[in-house]
């Protein structure tokens, strides 16, 4: 059998043009710098549960998303 090379490729961009892949998370480090704060206050509120993260087992990341709503909203008060 032949493959239709170009129906594939059509198929295929649609499929990739569909798909959204997720914001990689930030590191503790990564987040401090977009705060513009140390990355020790950083792990501090989001231990205290302040500053919105996700665990991952031992460790603790940041979605970009979620810290730039945060700040909007400490922005809005």
């Amino acid at each position: 059998t032949q493959i239709d090379v170009h129906a594939l490729a059509v198929e295929l961009a649609a499929v990739v043009a569909d798909h959204q892949t997720p914001a990689a998370l930030l590191d503790a480090d990564a987040a401090a710098e977009l705060l513009n704060v140390p990355s020790s206050w950083v792990l501090a509120e989001a231990r205290a549960g302040r500053l919105p993260s996700v665990k991952l087992g031992r460790y603790v990341r940041f979605r970009r998303d979620d810290l730039q709503a945060w700040i909007e909203r400490r922005v809005a008060r």
